[in-house]
């Protein structure tokens, strides 16, 4: 299937598939140069020091220091530390771990950053940041998709201080160079020890031009033969001891079991005089390089090896060693040596614990190996490589030395961390269905205290991971489980009894009563073979009582009588008359004080109480009624009212305190109705209304009915004769009622008119009119005025009428005069009166002054009272 790569042109319309899909491409590319051409591991830097860039030593302390570099994975992804990385180590220890010794390990990461908004409300990564991860783990997965790179195996104290760093286990990258034609280049390199040579001249060989490749030795005679299949890659030695033997890492260069053959330079330069030739070519540079013995511990079963360096004197730290492998033909100066692995490495275990260990041996066809423990009180092991752990926690080394080298072997540490207990509190409890417990679980033997919850049983209810359980609906027996974070296997278990759910009712639920009646309560008890419970009263004896059959007694309704008030002053009213009379003693009776005495209910009778039953079988479940306490009241609207015999009025009465609010209704004069609808008798009184509770009947309210005589209203003058547009004063007599305001009105829409005072206007056309007065106190009742309305009167007509009043009034007093004894009777009365006594009351006669009314007599003699009247003009009163 063949690849394909964009291909811009003018004009092109690029979206943001075609800039991912350009980048990708680059990517893939990289990466399967990478995968095919290399072996993953380290390629430069990411060393893993045992002291800071200012002196201070790493061990001991809590950081580790991770130098800048370059590696390469196993799916040829580059992995790129740009700068120098600080660590603490507690911070990347696995969650729950109990181990002491981790392999610290680097891993590809990438993820998107840079978010920005160039769509409104919609966030996109601007870019994809690469940034490896390091981290501790206990054991290297095989297949991880995270193919990660082990940088040094470390091990930690109780106080997660570093103790040892181990760099043994580095890989380091390589490179797969395909089969080519066979060519030799001498090399003469002089006087150089041990034909170590440097690191320039095998990278030249490797980028010859003349495209030759592989690498073969002829140690007699210097000469380095170019062969098929080629592998390198580069070891790091850092913090060795000199003259001891140090041991890399399994280095895998990737061609399978069998035999390879390696050649180890130093890459390290160094000021000399001595400068390597290839062919023709100067390389560039000098060296001098120190006394160092490398070898190569190959596993033919796996096609693996191990470098192995000692320094004889000291040198620089680091060492780098720059290897290449191959498959030889016939390698006459081989370096294969005796080497010894253990399996497992670095391992950790229980005191008292056993372990079976393996070890391999390669180099040799004697697989035999002696086992021992490196430290006395170390624990032990058999001939066959089960280790017993001691008793003591601690941090020991198990050794296996091969038989056919007594001088090759190799070792592990074993970490012995204290055992692991765990515990729960309470070991027991018991709960009812649906209920809650906290349990609480402590963790001995390990410095990770956390523990998983459970609970064994499928439905035996739930619990988190605080450890609080919350019981399931069914009653039984279940188990609560706490397992270990640090160990799986270690848990400890706590039983629970679940126990149907008391619960508790009271019926009746809500009751009404009054003081000092009784109920009869019951109590319903569920979830319990024991059904009993105990009665109390909540407000306890004020709020009533009951026994124990869940009878109650509300609280009596005790009266009691409030202390006489007593006022400080009183100004009035004040009874002190004074009595005063012949043969009588006066009297001055003492001021009267007011001293109200009013009966009032006790407070702590009428209220809501609570009865209360509890369970015997559970105390903390109870129910309760409420029990209001009320003293009857009665009240009627309206309280008092005036009618007219005959009438209706509708009564109204309110109840409280009782749920039942009807009442009887009763009266002492006319009737009422159930609803109370009240009728007045014929007889005018004073009558009651009575309405009495039907729940309480010692609870009556009354009102007061005052029944008056009918309403009954006449006019004065009855009928009267008055000319057009003249006035008339009319008065209303009320009888009957307390009220006797009336309204006025004319009858006839065109009949004059009339004010509230009773002045009456006539109309302009002469005619027949009604003057008509209503009780405001009842507008049923009226009276009516006939007034007959003239055309007007001409001067002689009305000075004849006079005429004719004045001499009639001349005889009446002409007969006075004959009757000497009426005459003087008359006006000795009159004089007694002091003034002028009205007699009678003629009408208007003629007056200079206007209008005037005879109207008394003194002495005998009448007198003239001018008075203004409307209907008469100024005339002139005859001589």
């Amino acid at each position: 299937m063949a690849m394909k790569r964009l291909n811009y042109f003018k004009g092109e319309f690029l979206n943001k598939d075609d800039f991912e899909e350009e980048q990708n491409y680059h990517v893939d590319m990289l990466r399967k140069h990478n995968e095919n051409l290399h072996k993953g591991g380290i390629a430069a830097g990411l060393e893993v020091p045992e002291t800071f860039e200012d002196g201070t030593a790493v061990i001991g302390g809590t950081d580790l220091l991770i130098k800048r570099g370059t590696a390469i994975d196993d799916s040829g992804r580059q992995i790129v530390l740009t700068e120098d990385k600080r660590i603490t180590a507690s911070t990347i220890i696995p969650a729950g771990s109990i181990q002491a010794t981790f392999y610290l390990i680097i891993y590809y990461h990438e993820e998107p950053t840079d978010p920005r908004e160039d769509n409104p409300g919609k966030l996109e990564n601007s870019r994809v940041k690469e940034e490896p991860v390091i981290t501790f783990v206990e054991v290297l997965q095989a297949n991880d998709p995270k193919k990660p790179l082990i940088l040094a195996t470390v091990t930690l104290d109780s106080n997660k201080k570093i103790t040892k760093i181990d760099i043994n286990g580095r890989k380091y990258a390589s490179s797969r160079i395909a089969d080519r034609s066979i060519t030799s280049i001498k090399i003469d390199s002089g006087a150089v020890k041990k034909e170590h040579l440097n690191i320039d001249i095998f990278n030249n060989l490797l980028s010859s031009p003349d495209g030759t490749i592989g690498i073969q030795v002829d140690s007699p005679n210097k000469i380095i033969k170019l062969t098929s299949q080629v592998a390198t890659g580069v070891v790091e030695f850092s913090g060795f001891t000199p003259s001891v033997k140090n041991v890399s890492g399994l280095i895998d260069p990737g061609f399978g079991p069998g035999p390879i053959s390696v050649i180890m330079g130093l890459d390290e330069t160094h000021t000399s005089n001595k400068q390597v030739f290839i062919g023709a070519s100067e390389a560039s540079g000098f060296f001098n390089l120190p006394d160092v013995l490398l070898g190569a511990l190959v596993d033919t079963s796996t096609g693996n090896f191990r470098v192995g360096m000692r320094v004889n004197g000291t040198a620089t730290s680091p060492i780098r060693v720059r290897w290449w492998a191959f498959k030889p033909g016939q390698d006459k100066g081989t370096l294969v040596v005796v080497s010894v692995s253990i399996d497992p490495f670095n391992p950790s275990l229980r005191p008292g614990r056993t372990l079976q260990f393996e070890a391999n041996v390669t180099g040799t066809g004697n697989k035999a190996v002696d086992w021992s423990v490196q430290e006395t009180d170390g624990g032990s092991i058999t001939n066959t490589g089960l280790y017993t752990a001691p008793i003591t926690p601690g941090t020991y080394h198990v050794i296996a030395t091969s038989h056919a080298d007594a001088t090759k072997s190799g070792m592990t540490s074993v970490a012995v961390t204290e055992d692991i207990t765990v515990s729960i509190a309470p070991a027991t409890a018991r709960v009812f269905a649906g209920d809650q417990q906290q349990f609480k679980a402590s963790v001995t033997g390990s410095s990770n205290p956390g523990v998983t919850w459970s609970v064994k049983e499928t439905k035996g209810g739930t619990i988190d991971n605080t450890g609080l359980y919350t019981a399931p609906a069914i009653a039984g027996t279940y188990t609560v489980v706490a397992t270990s974070k640090a160990d799986n296997t270690k848990t400890a278990t706590a039983q629970v009894e679940v126990q149907p759910k008391v619960a508790v009712t009271i019926s009746p639920a809500e009751v009404n009563l009054f003081s000092g009646k009784q109920q009869q309560f019951k109590a319903n008890v569920t979830g319990s073979a024991d059904t009993g419970v105990i009665w109390s009263v909540q407000e306890g004896s004020g709020g009533g009582t009951i026994d124990g059959t869940g009878l109650y007694t509300a609280p009596s309704g005790i009266i009691r009588v409030l202390e006489p008030i007593m006022a400080p002053s009183i100004s009035e009213p004040r009874l002190s008359p004074i009595v005063t009379g012949t043969g009588l003693t006066p009297i001055t009776p003492p001021t009267t004080i007011i001293t109200p005495i009013t009966p009032v209910l006790s407070p702590g009778i009428i209220g809501t109480y609570h009865v209360v039953a509890t369970s015997k079988a559970d105390p903390t479940k109870t129910a309760v009624a409420i029990v209001t306490v009320t003293m009857a009241s009665v009240s009627i609207s309206p309280a008092q009212v005036t009618m007219l015999p005959g009438r209706t009025q509708k009564f109204t009465a309110t109840v409280l305190g009782v749920p039942d609010t009807r009442v009887n209704w009763s009266t002492t004069g006319g009737t009422i109705d159930a609803t109370g609808l009240y009728t007045a008798p014929v007889t005018p009184g004073t009558y009651q209304v009575a309405a009495t509770s039907v729940a309480d009947s010692t609870k009556t309210a009354t009102s007061s009915v005052t029944v008056t005589p009918g309403i009954s209203v006449s006019i004065n003058p009855a009928s009267t004769t008055v000319e057009i547009n003249k006035g008339v004063q009319f008065r209303a007599n009320v009888t009957g009622t307390t009220n006797t305001a009336v309204t006025w009105r004319v009858q006839e829409t065109n009949g004059g008119s009339i004010n509230t005072t009773g002045l009456y206007i006539s109309p302009g056309t002469p005619g027949t009119y009604h003057v008509v007065a209503t009780s405001v106190a009842d507008t049923t009742r009226t009276a009516t005025s006939t007034v007959t309305v003239t055309s007007i009167k001409t001067d002689l007509e009305k000075l004849i009428e006079k005429a004719k009043d004045t001499d009639k009034i001349a005889k009446e007093l002409e007969k006075a005069k004959d009757a000497d004894k009426t005459a003087e009777k008359l006006a000795k009365e009159i004089e007694t009166g002091g003034g002028i006594t009205p007699i009678i009351n003629p009408g208007p006669i003629m007056s200079p002054e206007g209008g005037s009314t005879f109207d008394g007599v003194t002495n005998g003699r009448a007198f003239i009272r001018p008075e203004e009247r409307p209907d008469i003009g100024t005339i002139t009163q005859p001589k």
